[in-house]
């Protein structure tokens, strides 16, 4: 069978670091070949005498430090030693390089951390985390700066039953087959009961999911993150999945005030599958 490919947008820092090993065990147990990206700007004011130049010196001084920082990396991360990687730098924005390097690399996955920060911290990895999502075709794994590894042996897909299809679930299922995992999938709303059109739906997911044990659960809750974030802290899920364009949830997450603790401050890595 084919190594599947898995890019990892790396700065270097602690939270890149333990996505980084996330991709490692994942990419070893696939298997898999990494490829990891650094992007970086330089800010350039147009009109200036010798700016071409001077840009030109500094890009070529902080290529040589990232390919040193590159180097260090099977010191900081030993497990790096362990899976097949090539490395790449990239000099423009995390959302452009990712869509550059996506149709040359053609990766199944994406793995990327998001840090606990408050303030712009947050604001910028966030935004970066959300752009990307929203630019992948193909599932992006985000890993909170706290989420330790650990083997995937529960897995809980967020849903809202609207629009399942044949194929959207099916990284899940790799997953599942990768770790010999056991799905939750859960339904959160303000509602006691399903609709008629969520019922079929749910009929849906029971036939993708047939041969793979997995549970159903239909909860009540006034403040839907809440209970989402809840329900993984109390079923101890290693794997929460989200399926961002079929419903706003993640959109909610993202870029709500409130909710961001779920992607940011808790330690449950989020997968986010493309429609």
């Amino acid at each position: 069978m084919a190594h599947k490919k898995i890019l990892v947008p790396m700065d270097f820092s602690r939270c890149s670091k333990n996505a980084l090993k996330y991709a490692i065990h994942i990419g070893k147990r696939m298997p898999a070949d990494l490829l990891l990206m650094h992007a970086f700007s330089v800010p350039v004011t147009h009109g200036e005498m010798g700016a071409i130049s001077i840009v030109n010196t500094l890009v070529s001084g902080i290529e040589e430090d990232i390919q040193e920082d590159f180097s260090k990396l099977v010191h900081d991360v030993p497990e790096l030693s362990e899976v097949k990687y090539e490395t790449v730098i990239k000099h423009g924005s995390v959302v452009d390089a990712f869509i550059a390097e996506s149709r040359r690399f053609h990766p199944d996955m994406v793995v990327m951390g998001t840090k606990g920060a408050h303030g712009i911290d947050e604001i910028i990895l966030g935004t970066n985390a959300f752009a990307v999502t929203k630019n992948s075709a193909v599932p992006v794994l985000i890993i909170p700066e706290n989420a330790g590894y650990r083997p995937l042996k529960k897995i809980a897909l967020a849903s809202d039953y609207k629009d399942v299809h044949v194929g959207l679930i099916d990284p899940l299922l790799l997953l599942n087959d990768v770790f010999g995992s056991e799905i939750h999938i859960v339904h959160i709303s303000k509602q006691k009961a399903l609709s008629i059109e969520e019922a079929e739906e749910a009929k849906k997911l029971q036939r993708y999911f047939k041969d793979v044990p997995h549970h159903y659960h239909l909860l009540q809750a006034d403040d839907i993150e809440e209970g989402l974030n809840s329900y993984c802290q109390d079923h101890k899920i290693d794997l929460l999945t989200l399926i961002p364009r079929k419903h706003q949830l993640f959109e909610i997450l993202m870029k709500g005030r409130q909710s961001k603790k779920i992607i940011f401050h808790t330690g449950i890595p989020v997968l986010t599958l493309p429609t």
